[in-house]
């Protein structure tokens, strides 16, 4: 990920070319405002890649514990989205309490 994406993600940024972006960086740009004048890209792109690795090992780990195929998969999807939901509000909180977000 950070061999491949990231040096990407950081060119398509610098060309403001928004929708080669990952697809998590585009879905956190999106959802909450902050102030990408304030932040350092490159340091948020970090925290976005240590977030989303953090939770592919937690989904990974539960996952592991659980017999059947299907329900291995269930499991997988829901906890996919509410892990990527939660950790995503916590980087919004972060650069919030560090007063990096638009209309503050």
């Amino acid at each position: 990920y950070e061999i491949f994406v990231i040096p990407k993600a950081k060119k398509n940024f610098e060309k403001k070319n928004y929708q080669k972006l990952p697809m998590e960086i585009q879905y956190v740009l999106k959802k909450y405002p902050f102030d990408l004048k304030k932040i350092s890209f490159p340091q948020f792109l970090q925290l976005c890649t240590l977030i989303s690795s953090l939770d592919i090992a937690i989904i990974v780990t539960v996952v592991c514990f659980i017999n059947g195929l299907l329900l291995e998969i269930i499991v997988a999807f829901i906890l996919s989205l509410i892990l990527i939901v939660i950790s995503f509000q916590y980087i919004y909180w972060f650069y919030k309490k560090k007063g990096m977000i638009k209309d503050e």
